[in-house]
């Protein structure tokens, strides 16, 4: 008779716990940085809103705005398999950089606003390319090499983030946008 074999790590008994969902101090960190982040955008899209003469209440484009950027930042982080520090990471640059950019337009700096885009485009885009082909082709150590990736693809995560809740946006406000050219038309 065939003797009963231990189960191997392709079939788990059920008497072996699953394991422990960990979370560090580091993580927890992260956390709270990108809770502040978000909470700081809530509150300027709010305060920037408020008074309006606009048929969406500030807190509705305030929860929109964050839930978009939390789901496409979910999105970017399962598509290109990163880890749960980097999707964070990625939504806290995503808020300082839309902050920024809110700020920009509260004070009416349109002229500065265009070399931000600018800027926003080569941080968030060019330079993360560029660390890549640095961290592939260069001499770097490897714990260097890993951390120019992870830095890269922080970047160009939080940059694929911004575009996706940006094109979000632009689709949910069309029937307002359609409706202001309707009443400019006419």
């Amino acid at each position: 008779m065939d003797e009963p074999q231990p189960p191997t790590d392709a079939e788990p008994s059920a008497s072996v716990p699953p394991r422990r969902f960990r979370f560090s101090l580091g993580s927890l960190m992260v956390f709270i940085l990108t809770a502040a982040a978000a909470s700081a955008l809530y509150a300027k899209i709010i305060e920037l809103l408020n008074g309006t003469a606009n048929p969406i209440s500030a807190y509705d484009v305030a929860n929109v705005v964050l839930i978009a950027l939390l789901l496409s930042s979910t999105i970017v982080v399962c598509i290109r398999r990163e880890t749960v520090n980097q999707g964070m990471f990625q939504v806290t640059l995503s808020c300082v950089v839309i902050l920024a950019t809110l700020a920009l337009i509260e004070e009416n700096l349109v002229r500065l606003l265009l070399y931000w885009a600018q800027l926003c485009f080569a941080v968030l885009l060019v330079l993360p390319l560029v660390l890549r082909r640095l961290a592939l082709d260069g001499e770097e150590t490897e714990s260097r090499r890993a951390w120019l990736v992870w830095v890269a693809e922080v970047l160009l995560g939080s940059f694929a983030n911004i575009i996706l809740v940006l094109l979000g946006i632009l689709i949910q406000c069309s029937p307002f946008l359609i409706e202001i050219l309707l009443e400019l038309l006419s």
